[in-house]
């Protein structure tokens, strides 16, 4: 008669599933069938249908947690499901029904031993052939199976692409999100309950809570501060029992504050229909259950449950038989797909036995949209930085790119109405962090909107990550023109290497262009002495000044150059002293510059009647390599270099229009949804990548467009190239498209850097 509420964090047996019969049980980790909801995600995200299913009766109850869920996400289609006996040795009559129905997706839920002979006898008949996807249930996804296979099974090509699955409890500890964070932070810091066993006993005085009272000496007090702050060293299922302990706190808190009398019957309907909170574990809420399966899951674990997608190798196989699968990746049981981590799990790329290498009838969005009325173009940002948390200036650009695909596709809003007339442009988003991830994005663009590839990339990545986009772009079977409005390395300047590129932002050693029209136009010098440190820094500036610079020939009266394990700079000192040169250029480090104009000083040299050019990374970090003891003021008294200017575009009446434009986005930021705070879900158009959040909802990346100040100061000048290079990508892409021409990379190259000029927010663009 007095119903008391079980909030468990552990048990997971298949009988709790029953609301009818368990009603007073609630769950903050999930039960064993919900792996084959977890299963119904997947093919519903990848798109598979035409299912047929082979269930032992002794697991009829994950058949029937798959039956129960079908239509949470999406409607599978079950072609057929056999149902057998688990002691079944022959399934001769079995698999010649399934042939049948000529299916390419199979779902196996069985023991190891039944499975594997399934799947034997299914391989040798023909119906588990090349072509078909296996996905079996999460009690088998590991090695079991392989020792009741025969001993002349082709055991690699038999299970060649099967996929399982295993939950993963501690995903949100380990991939170290916000309330994860918090709650290792707090777990750490706690008072050790391990020394002299502490006797701290429960609020009724009956157990201790640290030692065992009829066990003189026997400690189970914890040292809180040895605990990683990673957890790594934590038991997985801690933090649900820290959330399940919420989740009762949670709801007697409903009942509180409404009045309510506190009993277990009121508890459970608060837990279940007034509860839902983000904890260490993630995002918890418990299901309210499906009368017409008699409640099923009444009381479960709702929220992000994030379960990992097994992919039998056989080259893992043939290497370490007891560890034949690697992770693909990870989906959510709220149907969110994210890739593998790979500092967490032994990642491998996704492959199944499938014909074309994808799941079964599993076609990604906008795979046969084509060209004339679609055209294809890859997007690379990072809104995400490596450990996951949000870059605002990477997330502006990707805003920016998005702003201007959304006018030029709007035919409507007298922006662009005749630039792409009848294309609409559509983009796959990869994010890059990292050489090693920026080579994996490049080929996944060449890849994207299944295989077809795109047609060009706008990139608003650092020089590391784009320099590895370009390798892939310009390799002699790839050509994909890129168009960068961050990165700004010096490498970009050498034409052979980086072919299929376009800047809009300029390299570092450009700035010098801007001394030379300086020392020419503005001083009228003609007679200077080059320093030049003997490296790609001090090569590249010396070639805008004298290669490339065309204001007015030099007479150089000292061209030096300095090898870089100089450390005595009395003979540089002298060499600028005999030339005679009052004008003196250095292309050298900051420490390099100190040291020589230091020495220099000392020796009469410097001071008033000589002038100083150098380069901008220079001149800043010269200051900081002066001796204690050094003049710095009269050392550095009328030193000049130029500096690119990012923020000029923001001051003018373009760029004020812009902003304009920029601020009347719509908010991309948290909002409130059925009371609980969550990122936009927009995605490319791929349906690959989130634009406003990460992969698992953690962390949100959209913007407030409206909070930004009205004279844009508070904008990252980087979002105004991007918009540009967008515009630049799209104007070449319509001349081409218009040309009649092959859309490829070597036909929008020459396109690009021949026929596309315009005025943009930045001011006036054209390619060399």
């Amino acid at each position: 008669a007095d119903k008391v509420l079980l909030a468990s964090s552990v048990a997971d047996d298949a009988e709790f599933s029953n609301g009818d019969s368990y009603p007073y049980v609630v769950h903050t980790n999930p039960l064993s069938p919900s792996s084959a909801h977890l299963q119904q995600v997947t093919f519903c995200q990848l798109g598979t249908q035409g299912i047929v299913v082979f269930a032992s009766t002794d697991l009829a109850h994950v058949y029937y947690s798959y039956e129960a869920t079908n239509n949470d996400v999406c409607k599978l289609v079950t072609r057929a499901k056999f149902m057998f006996d688990p002691d079944t040795t022959d399934f001769s009559i079995i698999i010649k029904n399934a042939l049948n129905f000529q299916s390419t997706a199979m779902l196996i839920y069985a023991t190891p031993k039944t499975a594997a002979l399934l799947l034997e006898q299914g391989y040798n008949a023909g119906l588990f052939r090349k072509g078909v996807m296996i996905t079996i249930g999460q009690d088998i996804s590991n090695a079991d199976m392989i020792p009741y296979f025969s001993s002349t099974t082709d055991i690699g090509s038999l299970m060649n692409g099967v996929l399982g699955q295993k939950f993963w409890p501690n995903y949100y500890i380990l991939t170290q999100s916000a309330a994860a964070v918090t709650f290792m932070n707090k777990w750490t810091k706690q008072n050790s309950t391990e020394s002299a066993c502490d006797s701290i006993m429960d609020s009724d005085g009956n157990y201790y809570l640290y030692q065992n009272s009829s066990k003189v000496g026997s400690c189970v007090g914890l040292n809180f501060s040895s605990y990683s702050l990673s957890g790594t060293n934590l038991n997985e299922y801690t933090a649900y029992t820290y959330d399940a302990t919420y989740l009762l706190a949670y709801g007697i808190d409903a009942l509180l504050k409404n009045n309510k009398p506190i009993t277990g019957e009121n508890i459970r309907f608060a837990a279940i229909n007034n509860v839902s909170f983000t904890g260490p574990t993630g995002p918890v809420s418990l299901q309210k259950g499906k009368p017409e399966f008699n409640n099923y899951a009444r009381g479960s674990r709702g929220g992000a449950i994030t379960y990992r997608i097994l992919n039998f190798k056989p080259t893992l196989y043939a290497t370490n038989p007891s560890e034949p699968y690697g992770v693909a990746l990870n989906v959510q049981s709220t149907g969110a797909i994210i890739g593998c981590n790979r500092k967490l799990q032994n990642c491998v790329s996704l492959y199944m036995n499938t014909l074309n290498g994808r799941f079964a009838n599993g076609y990604p969005p906008n795979a046969f949209s084509n060209l004339p009325t679609y055209v294809k173009i890859g997007a690379l940002f990072a809104p995400l930085d490596s450990n996951g948390y949000p870059n605002k200036l990477q997330a502006e650009m990707l805003a920016a790119f998005t702003m201007a695909i959304s006018e030029i596709n709007n035919k409507k809003d007298g922006l662009s109405d005749n630039l792409l007339p009848t294309t609409t442009i559509i983009f796959d988003l990869e994010i890059a962090n990292g050489y090693l991830d920026a080579l994996t994005s490049g080929q996944s663009l060449l890849d994207a909107f299944y295989y077809s590839g795109v047609k060009g990339v706008v990139s608003g990545l650092p020089n590391t990550e784009s320099l590895a986009t370009h390798k892939v772009f310009s390799s002699d079977l790839n050509h994909v023109f890129q168009i960068d409005s961050f990165a700004s390395d010096d490498a970009l300047t050498d034409g052979s290497t980086y072919r299929y590129k376009a800047q809009i932002v300029p390299v570092d050693s450009y700035e010098i262009i801007a001394v030379h029209d300086l020392i020419c136009n503005y001083f009228g010098y003609s007679k200077v002495a080059i320093i030049s440190s003997n490296d790609e820094f001090g090569k590249a500036l010396f070639d805008e000044m004298v290669t490339f610079g065309n204001y007015c020939e030099l007479d150089m009266l000292l061209n030096l150059v300095i090898p870089l394990s100089e450390t005595d700079y009395s003979g540089v000192v002298n060499d600028i002293e005999s030339s005679g040169a009052k004008v003196i250029i250095l292309f050298v480090s900051g420490s390099t510059a100190a040291s020589i104009l230091e020495l220099g000083y000392e020796n009469g040299l410097f001071g008033e009647g000589y002038q100083i050019f150098t380069a901008s990374s220079t001149a800043t970090s010269m200051i900081s390599s002066f001796s204690a003891n050094a003049n710095v003021e009269g050392l550095m008294k009328g030193v000049i270099y130029a500096e690119f200017w990012t923020e000029y575009p923001l001051l003018t009446e373009s760029g004020k229009t812009f902003v304009s434009r920029w601020r009347q986005q719509t908010y991309r930021g948290q909002s409130l949804i059925n009371g609980i705070l969550q990122c936009d879900t927009s995605q490319d158009d791929a349906g690959n990548t989130y634009l406003y959040q990460s992969q698992n909802g953690s962390m949100c990346t959209g913007l407030n467009f409206n909070s930004y100040s009205s004279d844009g100061s508070d904008i990252s000048p980087y979002a105004l190239y991007t918009y540009d290079a967008t515009y630049a990508l799209a104007r070449g892409l319509d001349k081409l498209i218009k040309s009649g021409l092959s859309v490829n990379g070597e036909n929008l190259r020459t396109f690009m850097l021949s026929q596309v000029n315009f005025t943009g927010v930045t001011g006036y663009i054209d390619f060399e």
